[in-house]
Formats: structure tokens, C-alpha cells, sequence
């Protein structure tokens, strides 16, 4: 009979740590109805994929073995996932430097301005309580989330651009849970919209992503009306009757 040990993490090599990490994650993951395949190839940046059980959700993610930024990673929609105290952290990448931006003086460092990246194992209380709505923890898999919200799409939309944009929303906020109040979750919205699209959602006019683009008279283009007008009131009442 063969008999089963339990590995130290710290034995294995830097490779078999990358397999054990991916095993972990991909776990962690399945409960949010991802199935992840490990790419040998760095894909795009990415060292694996995460397809949602929907068929529309694919998210490329970075795997690391602690909390990391890079330049290379800039505009390149990936995500990152490392550990974060006993859980995992996901995040989109780009996000995750605003964050950062916000909570430490890391972009300021000579390591980022020269050598385009920063990494860190022992992260501030206050980043890590700025991250704590991106852990993937038993508490975001048993509760609602915003992503839920998204899951019916509305019966029409503003222009063509705007069905790409909700489908991106809902990837986006796919282990965010619901907020304490309505009015937040606007909040929420509006920002994901701007850190999206490089607009306000307050934007007058109707603007184009090239993202968005696939054809079609209004091909690519958003409109914020749409978003204001149709889109937040549709999400606020699902969010009441929650």
C-alpha cells in the first residue's frame, strides 16, 4: 500500500513550486465555476487560463509566488493571483498597481523607475486591507457577489460596444461581494467603468474602445446614457432583490 507524505513547500524547487501554486489556485478557483489549464508556453503573459463554466469569462492570469508588479504587465489585461496571508489574492494587474499607487510609495522606489518592477512577501497592513475585497476566500464563494448582478444582460443595450463592456463588468467583478448599500455599488460601478474604459461614466457624449470593436455600424462605441440611465437602475433593483 502506498503510503502518503505531505510535502514542505520550501523543499521543492522553483518549478515544482509553480505546479503546487497552479494546483492550489486552480482549487480555489473551481469554486467560482473556472476550469484553469496551465499554458508551458507564458501566453500572452499569462501562465494560465481560467475558462468560466458561461463560455464567455476566459481570464488570463499571472501566478506568483508573492505580491508583484511589472511594467511588462501594463495594458496587457492580466491578472494577477499570489498568496496573501492564508488566502489567495486575484486581481486585475493594472488595478492592483493602482492600489498600490494609492497605498505605498512603491512606484517611487528605485526598483520600479529603473528596473520596472517591485515585489513584495511582507506587504503593509493598510495594502493589505486595500486588497481584502480580492482574496478568494470562503466567505466570497458562499456570498453574492456584484458579478452575479451581471449574469441575465439587459434585453437591449445603447450602442454595440456596451454588451462587450458588460460582459468585461462582470469578469471584473466576478469575487467582488455585494456592498452594504446601494448607493455603493454605484460607486463601485462607476469606477470599474472609468478603470475600464478610460472614461466617466459621466461622460456626455458616447466614445469609442477598439476592444469593443467587432463590427457594426456603431462598432466599438459605449454610451455612458445607456450606462446611467438603463444600466445602473437595472443593477440597482436586482441588488434590492437580493
Amino acid at each position: 500500500m502506498m503510503k502518503f507524505e505531505r510535502i514542505d513547500y520550501h523543499k521543492l524547487t522553483g518549478k515544482q513550486q509553480e505546479i503546487y501554486n497552479f494546483q492550489k489556485v486552480a482549487g480555489v478557483l473551481a469554486d467560482y465555476g473556472f476550469n484553469c489549464i496551465k499554458l508551458d508556453d507564458d501566453w500572452r503573459g499569462a501562465d494560465f487560463l481560467a475558462y468560466h463554466k458561461d463560455g464567455v469569462e476566459t481570464l488570463k492570469i499571472q501566478l506568483k509566488g508573492r505580491l508583484t508588479i511589472d511594467k511588462k504587465y501594463i495594458g496587457k489585461d492580466l491578472y494577477v493571483a499570489f498568496p496573501l496571508g492564508k488566502h489567495w489574492c486575484l486581481i486585475e494587474h493594472d488595478e492592483l498597481l493602482r492600489i498600490i499607487g494609492q497605498a505605498t510609495n512603491w512606484l517611487e522606489t528605485l526598483s520600479w523607475t529603473s528596473k520596472g518592477q517591485y515585489h513584495s512577501g511582507k506587504p503593509s497592513r493598510m495594502l493589505i486591507e486595500a486588497l481584502e475585497s480580492y482574496k478568494l476566500t470562503e466567505k466570497t464563494i458562499e456570498n453574492r457577489t456584484i458579478a452575479q448582478l451581471f449574469e441575465a444582460e439587459p434585453l437591449h443595450w445603447g450602442l454595440r460596444g456596451d454588451p462587450f463592456l458588460w460582459r468585461e463588468m462582470r469578469t471584473h467583478f466576478f469575487s467582488i461581494p455585494l456592498p452594504a448599500t446601494a448607493s455603493e455599488l454605484e460607486v463601485r460601478i462607476a469606477q470599474a467603468f472609468e478603470l475600464l474604459t478610460d472614461h466617466p461614466i459621466t461622460e456626455a457624449s458616447e466614445f469609442y474602445v477598439n476592444r469593443y470593436a467587432h463590427g457594426g455600424m456603431s462598432s466599438g462605441m459605449v454610451s455612458p446614457e445607456f450606462w446611467r440611465n438603463e444600466a445602473l437602475s437595472l443593477l440597482r433593483s436586482r441588488y434590492v432583490e437580493t
